[in-house]
């Protein structure tokens, strides 16, 4: 009897797993991001800022095959120096980055291949907030809000 008790669990979490597999409606994905930028110079003033990395979260919702939707949030710390005859210039700010966007994906048919070409476009806001930290932070530095738009393209790839 425990036998056959094991093996028709085991075939219900079979059969389970199957059809969660076909319906998937939720991706949770977590990314690295970096900002990397050069150095400027004009009429004696040097503008610095710092190569940084971050990380980028997100989830995205499928409505059907061709239709989804995603939420992501980014944060980074990045350092500006500014450099004059005045004097030097720190702001050390976290930027945070929120993002809402609509995908269509063109599906393959059932099995054909693993890649899905994708389509999408958003908005978002990019937030500057400088921090208090000592040496860090500038007469002046307030947080900022920028609303931001969001397109792009590319290839998912099924692993199982």
């Amino acid at each position: 009897m425990r036998n056959i008790t094991l093996a028709v669990f085991t075939i219900l979490f079979a059969f389970a797993s199957l059809a969660l597999a076909e319906e998937k409606h939720h991706e949770i994905s977590m990314q690295g991001t970096g900002f990397f930028t050069t150095d400027t110079q004009d009429y004696g003033r040097n503008q610095h800022s710092t190569n940084t990395g971050g990380f980028l979260i997100g989830n995205r919702f499928h409505f059907n095959r061709w239709f989804a939707a995603e939420g992501d949030y980014g944060y980074s710390r990045n350092t500006q120096q500014d450099f004059t005859n005045s004097g030097n210039f720190n702001v050390q700010s976290n930027v945070h980055q929120v993002t809402g966007d609509l995908i269509v994906t063109i599906p393959s048919p059932h099995g054909a291949t693993r890649l899905h070409p994708f389509l999408l476009a958003g908005a978002g806001a990019l937030m500057f907030d400088p921090t208090d930290k000592l040496g860090g932070s500038a007469i002046g530095a307030d947080t900022q809000a920028k609303a931001l738009f969001v397109y792009g393209g590319g290839q998912d790839y099924t692993i199982s």
